[in-house]
């Protein structure tokens, strides 16, 4: 069944004509439409997928819950009506939280001129999605991303959890990120601080745990990691530390168990395997070394008392690719397992 609508003039007032969808997009008429946001605890809002037949912008991420004013149809009524319809959310007008009205025009193609005042409302919950209806179109996205996107101005713009705590701190220029920008956890303490340069990433990046040890610090440029890359563990110990060159593993690579003992050693170059690497056990003992020529070779392995030689198994391009020889303590072969390309082919046990 074809929908009319209210016609309005330009300043949103009934004028008393009823006209089919089509025609009204068709001469540029103006209407009403509702938009829901739907927020929850999370402080994530909830987006939906338009249909692929939409005549305006078909298979893009839109507002929660959104649609026109039917013929007769008041804002909260037709907000009501059609979450719905689109989402099977029942609800009551008392729900709806009224945040604007803006007026809104936009062509969409030579027969399409949508000329429109928007009434905004907020609904907060916390439903999942499937238990809504056509679940699989609809996605929650963290409210920051939205907030970066619809930054239009020099500003610093701040998120907050809902116990009142800041949640990030992000600074603008000419709508893109510009600046030092902090991200905290819900309790106060900071989580992430990194450095833009007009939305792109430059320059020192740190995160930390919860407790207040740093989870990680590492180098941005243009976008990419560029430079030291250091991880350390919950209780503040260094773990692994690498290098990067435009965003590509190059140089030292030492990683090291949660007490501090070493656990591997080696040297990447521009993202492959190079040069000698050692694997440590606990003990100190080595566990296999390897000799790599830009991501190929064979890496010995050996018992925990480096007494006997345990696997060989040769590598290409970083993943094993041959086989993988596995020995007793006598020398003797016990099995044989193929890979190739980094996937399993078969095994031979001997």
């Amino acid at each position: 069944m074809e929908e009319y609508f209210d016609v309005l003039d330009e300043e949103g007032k009934l004028t008393g004509l009823k006209k089919l969808r089509k025609e009204v997009h068709m001469d540029g008429d103006w209407h009403r439409t509702i938009h829901i946001w739907i927020l929850n605890d999370k402080n994530e809002i909830l987006l939906q997928r338009r249909c692929a037949n939409k005549d305006s912008f078909p298979n893009m991420l839109d507002v929660s819950c959104g649609g026109h004013l039917v013929a007769g149809d008041d804002p909260l009524t037709g907000a009501v009506r059609e979450i719905k319809e689109e989402l099977n959310i029942d609800i009551n007008p008392t729900d709806l939280i009224y945040i604007d009205e803006l007026k809104h025009s936009l062509n969409y193609g030579t027969d399409f001129k949508n000329n429109q005042f928007e009434v905004i409302y907020l609904l907060k919950t916390n439903l999942k999605l499937n238990d809504m209806k056509n679940f699989k179109t609809v996605c929650y996205l963290f409210l920051i991303f939205l907030l970066t996107a619809c930054a239009e101005k020099d500003d610093l713009v701040k998120s907050y959890w809902e116990n009142g705590n800041v949640k990030s701190e992000l600074r603008y220029k000419d709508g893109k990120l510009d600046g030092l920008c902090r991200w905290y956890y819900r309790t106060g303490k900071p989580q992430m601080a990194a450095h833009y340069d007009m939305n792109v990433l430059n320059g020192e990046a740190v995160r930390w745990y919860e407790n207040g040890y740093e989870e990680s610090r590492f180098y941005f440029k243009d976008n990419e990691y560029d430079g030291i890359f250091e991880s350390y563990n919950a209780a503040g110990v260094l773990v692994k530390k690498e290098h990067y060159k435009d965003g590509i593993l190059n140089g030292l690579f030492y990683q090291w168990y949660d007490n501090g003992k070493p656990f591997m050693e080696g040297e990447y170059l521009d993202g492959m395997m190079h040069g000698v690497w050692i694997i440590y056990y606990e003990n100190g003992k080595i566990a296999s070394n390897a000799v790599y020529d830009k991501g190929s070779g064979v890496q010995k392995g050996y018992d925990p008392e480096g007494l006997y030689i345990t696997t060989l198994i040769h590598y290409k391009d970083n993943v094993k690719d041959g086989n993988e020889i596995h020995y007793s303590i006598d020398g003797s072969v016990t099995e044989v397992i193929l890979w190739k390309n980094g996937e399993y082919v078969e095994k031979e046990i001997r």
